[in-house]
């Protein structure tokens, strides 16, 4: 029997859960079929999901990587990603698959890696429920204290949709949503994932590097970029919201399952 990957994924300082995060070892165990185990940076096999890379460009875990590259043993990358522009060295790294080509050109060129979010194989870990609500709001977690959440909560149709809940029960909720509003990327990358009309909006500017990774999240799944709703007023959001509910999903159910297929492939290349 295979022995478990070990993955470097992002945790808060404050050890409370992030969706997006967490959901890196469970679609890696889907991708590959092998368990998987968090590893810190330095003694990690895999980075996954996330705005993680430049972490690796720090301290002790650039010498570690060097000291994996040397030894023949170099980190996995899975659709991980920068979190604002700059240069990376790519040494350390095997480059399985990238989030977009804003991150590709951050490590110089690199023909060949595919593209892509691990996060849209949360379609292949969706139930099949009915869509409840016409709105479902996906708040990144610096954003859940802010009060336009309440007051879109108290408006007819609208789901509150908690990042710090188990991943599994967060892909659930949104999939019983017929359209999403998101600060969080992966609320979004989920969204499309699952065939769901989304937004972004701009609760506040408190997450770091602005619009860099959801511009390099559409860039690399081949869809059109996020028009952003800034510090929306309640009302008018859940509106507009409400206007998107048949709308068509901005990536076609076959261009997800192709994203979708490379990752996976990307994947079981280096673990399968």
């Amino acid at each position: 029997m295979a022995k478990d990957i070990g993955l470097f994924w992002y945790r808060r300082p404050d050890h409370r859960p992030n969706f997006g995060d967490d959901l890196s070892p469970l679609v890696l165990e889907l991708a590959t079929g092998r368990g998987v185990r968090h590893a810190a940076l330095g003694r990690c096999e895999a980075m996954g999901i996330g705005s993680i890379l430049q972490i690796a460009a720090k301290g002790p875990a650039r010498l570690a990587l060097g000291l994996r590259r040397l030894a023949g043993r170099p980190v996995a990358v899975w659709g991980s990603g920068l979190v604002k522009p700059r240069t990376l060295p790519r040494a350390g790294f095997d480059l399985l698959a990238l989030r977009g080509p804003l991150t590709a050109e951050a490590l110089g060129s690199v023909p060949g890696v595919p593209t892509g979010d691990p996060g849209l194989l949360a379609r292949r870990m969706a139930g099949t429920g009915a869509r409840r609500h016409d709105i479902g709001v996906v708040a990144h977690y610096v954003d859940k204290d802010r009060p336009e959440l309440r007051e879109l909560a108290a408006l007819p149709g609208v789901a509150l949709i908690d990042v710090e809940a188990p991943p599994r029960e967060v892909i659930d909720r949104i999939n019983g949503c017929r359209s999403i509003v998101s600060s969080s990327l992966h609320g979004l990358i989920v969204a499309d994932a699952l065939q769901i009309p989304c937004l972004r909006v701009r609760f506040s500017d408190r997450i770091v590097g602005g619009d860099f990774k959801y511009r390099d999240y559409c860039l690399g799944a081949g869809r059109p970029e996020f028009e952003a709703a800034p510090r929306p007023d309640p009302a008018a959001l859940h509106a507009r919201a409400r206007s998107m509910t048949e709308a068509a999903p901005a990536l076609s159910e076959a261009a997800v399952e192709r994203l979708c297929d490379r990752l996976v492939a990307a994947a079981r290349a280096r673990f399968g």
